[in-house]
């Protein structure tokens, strides 16, 4: 099918004086679009004027001319939704003080928060005001003088964006789901056929099933007392906790789905990796730096005895084993390793990483909460996962 940007390509030199669709103004693309269909109009009545056929050069200009009508029509067509999606986008600048579409590509993780988030939600706790910055919160037990000790300064300890398995992993994402059920395809094992001869149809590939994976929500929320006066910076470090707990809930959600479809190999140890990532790159088709190796902390020792090509090993920011990235994991299996292709995997997400901030006027309570729509998608490239005992 053809899309939108292929088919202004296409358009571009296609009036009858030569000129570029895509560059005309509104005025000119009606001017353009009227001399297109008087041209169109003339072809066909002078074949009704001779009471014969068109030539064949006479139905290609007439081709040619409803092509550029319909190419007018196109662009405008085009230009007004994209002039009703920048008053969406704009409208929600209005309301909410963000940009739709930042937090999707902030840091390369989807529950990082930009500055002007945290600054408006310390804005809320100091103010003891409702906020929308995610889901509605659950008003249940505050913490109290006794979690503060008193008033006090929080030290600012989050990070902007916790490590997340699926980013390290370059699982390709889906940040708009519109729906709770994300379906997509699984292809199957895929065998070397050989060539055909001419005129001869080639092999059909028909391993492919459908899957779907169901969205859930993940999130944390924090009830602070009045009492607890918690101070600006306060808001932010739980803002980091919330984005920390929520990314071991992804985390954990994503090893499980990956281990439930690994293959186990019989070949143990480092060997047993190597062996892995041969089978696994043979399988889907991808090099030894588009595998993860998820590894629980207690056997970092069997993979940081390998160097990787070219580079260090536990002294990189991810570290490598055989070319590999190595995500250690409490919740890995203890004695296991898993390695997967990011490729295999997808990221849904149908709401994206938000705050809100409640307060009860009957009990002073202060409610922050946070959450995340999302889910995982498995085993989209048959053999994309092997498990490996340690």
């Amino acid at each position: 099918m053809t899309t939108s940007l292929e088919r202004l390509e296409a358009l571009k030199s296609t009036t009858t004086t030569g000129r570029n669709l895509i560059g005309l103004s509104d005025t000119e693309l009606a001017e353009a679009r009227a001399e297109a269909v008087a041209e169109a109009k003339r072809i066909a009545e002078t074949g009704v004027k001779h009471n014969r056929d068109l030539t064949p050069g006479e139905h290609a200009a007439f081709d040619a001319a409803i092509e550029v009508a319909e190419g007018c029509d196109h662009v405008r067509a085009v230009r007004d939704g994209a002039g009703r999606a920048t008053e969406l986008r704009d409208s929600f600048r209005e309301v909410t003080g963000h940009d739709p579409y930042k937090a999707a590509t902030h840091l390369g993780s989807p529950l990082a928060l930009d500055r002007d988030v945290l600054d408006a939600l310390e804005a809320a706790v100091r103010s003891r005001s409702p906020g929308r910055f995610g889901m509605a919160p659950e008003l249940r037990a505050a913490l109290s003088t006794t979690n503060t000790s008193g008033r006090q300064t929080w030290s600012a300890n989050q990070v902007a964006g916790p490590r997340l398995l699926h980013v390290v992993a370059g699982v390709p994402s889906d940040l708009a789901t519109g729906a709770i059920i994300a379906n997509y395809l699984k292809a199957g094992a895929i065998a070397a056929t050989g060539s055909v001869g001419e005129n001869v149809s080639t092999s059909e590939f028909t391993s492919v099933t459908p899957a779907s994976a169901t969205l859930a929500r993940f999130g944390r929320y924090s009830s602070l007392s009045r009492e607890a006066d918690i101070a600006s910076e306060g808001a932010a470090t739980l803002a980091g906790a919330h984005r920390r707990g929520v990314a071991r809930d992804l985390d954990n959600l994503l090893i499980q789905a990956v281990t439930g479809v690994a293959a186990t190999g019989t070949v143990t140890g480092t060997d047993g990796l190597r062996v892995a990532q041969a089978t696994i790159g043979d399988s889907v088709g991808v090099e030894e730096n588009g595998l993860t190796i998820v590894v629980h902390p207690g056997k970092a020792a069997v993979v940081a005895d390998v160097s990787p090509v070219g580079g260090a090993t536990l002294a990189e920011t991810t570290p490598l084993f055989a070319g590999s990235a190595v995500y250690f994991s409490s919740l890995a299996p203890p004695g296991s390793a898993v390695v997967f292709a990011g490729s295999s995997v997808r990221y849904f997400e149908a709401a994206a990483f938000l705050m809100e901030t409640d307060h009860d006027v009957k009990t002073a309570t202060l409610t922050i909460a946070s959450s995340v729509i999302a889910a995982y998608g498995v085993d989209l490239i048959n053999g994309g996962a092997r498990l490996v005992t340690l």
